[in-house]
């Protein structure tokens, strides 16, 4: 596994986290605030899975 897959594990458990989180939070505005991070985290986590994807690829027009 790479560094890059490992991270997207992680960020996704974060965003899992946080999502557990929200409704134990008593207002409302950190609970959009807990959504909004579950958000980020998971964008995070397919920002690193597209750039592992990337590496792994050839170039257009070349084979391995």
């Amino acid at each position: 596994m790479t560094k890059g897959e490992l991270r997207a594990m992680e960020y996704r458990a974060k965003a899992q986290e946080a999502l557990a989180s929200v409704e134990s939070a008593g207002l409302e505005r950190v609970r959009e605030q807990r959504r909004r991070s579950a958000a980020i985290w998971s964008e995070m986590a397919d920002a690193e899975d597209a750039r592992a994807l990337r590496l792994r690829s050839p170039p257009p027009g070349r084979t391995k």
